[in-house]
């Protein structure tokens, strides 16, 4: 008898969500659930998916997990495992590994994917690679079944959830000075010292903030630092090179998101001590005062 292929339900449909479903339509029975602002309750149809799904994976941005989340659970499958590429924070500082954890419970079917999945490259049929935080056994094996000879490539080994989200946000935050520092001009070994520089802050805080010392260098960090950070497709990388260019309007995306609510929390550790963070946070807040204080920051020597 012929093993049916898995119900996958895709949560929203924008870049990331036709990436999933050129990956899957092969290997997977597909719906769609194209979440805009004045759609976001599930209507009968949907809630019969939910039912019947044996994946959730929600392609949408960390604001909008938790109220997603409390609409999906009371309609969704028991043994359904949800997934999620976010990589910000929510209003209340939250990561989705704290969403997920919050709303699921520790060891439910979760998992977090971090990496460098640029979703133009994996919808054209190019190679990714990720890496899966969660506790849990079950979901990590249905996981990579699901995505066993795709493009697609899944670390075997699952790490601390909290850790591989930590890494997108904060790759998202530091991103912007790469893009600013190219599109001053500053050159290939400016580009190489911020990228050394980043990720020594980045490894400190994500040990502040989950108790993992070298979570930094895998896959969900430096390689995604460095994909992001030198991608023409990246909107954070975007983000620095539109300052660059004199354009000081307020930088929108899940990385300046993720540091105004930072500041606004008071979790922003002292700028002596993360000098690229305070420039970050400088462009978030003040753009046009950002490329001085990278440049004093470059001049000392980094």
């Amino acid at each position: 008898m012929t093993k049916l292929a898995p119900r996958v339900l895709l949560v929203g449909y924008g870049q990331m969500g036709h990436a999933m479903r050129a990956l899957l339509a092969p290997r997977a029975r597909l719906a769609v659930w194209r979440v805009t602002p004045q759609r976001q309750v599930p209507g009968a149809v949907m809630r019969a998916t939910l039912a019947a799904s044996d994946f959730v994976i929600l392609c949408v941005p960390t604001l909008a997990l938790a109220p997603l989340l409390a609409r999906i659970m009371p309609c969704a499958a028991r043994q359904a495992v949800y997934l999620s590429f976010a990589k910000g924070l929510d209003d209340a500082g939250c990561t989705a590994a704290d969403i997920f954890e919050a709303r699921l419970g520790p060891r439910a079917s979760w998992g977090v994917l971090g990496g460098p999945m640029i979703a133009a490259e994996l919808s054209a049929g190019r190679h990714g690679y990720a890496e899966m935080g969660t506790r849990s056994v079950a979901a990590r094996r249905a996981t990579l079944r699901l995505f066993r000879a795709t493009p697609l490539h899944i670390a075997e080994r699952a790490s601390q959830p909290l850790a591989v989200s930590w890494c997108g946000v904060l790759k998202n935050i530091y991103t912007p000075l790469f893009g600013l520092a190219d599109g001053l001009g500053w050159g290939d070994n400016v580009r190489g010292r911020l990228a050394n520089g980043a990720l020594a802050e980045i490894s400190r805080l994500i040990e502040r903030f989950t108790g993992a010392p070298h979570a930094a260098a895998g896959v969900a960090g430096l390689a995604d630092l460095v994909t992001t950070a030198t991608s023409k497709s990246s909107h954070h990388r975007a983000l620095g090179r539109r300052v660059a260019r004199g354009d000081y309007s307020r930088p929108e995306g899940e990385g300046p998101h993720s540091l105004r609510v930072l500041q606004r929390l008071h979790r922003l550790p002292a700028a002596q001590a993360f000098p690229l963070l305070a420039c970050a946070a400088l462009l978030a807040r003040r753009p046009a005062a950002a490329g001085a204080e990278l440049r004093a920051w470059l001049a000392g020597g980094g």
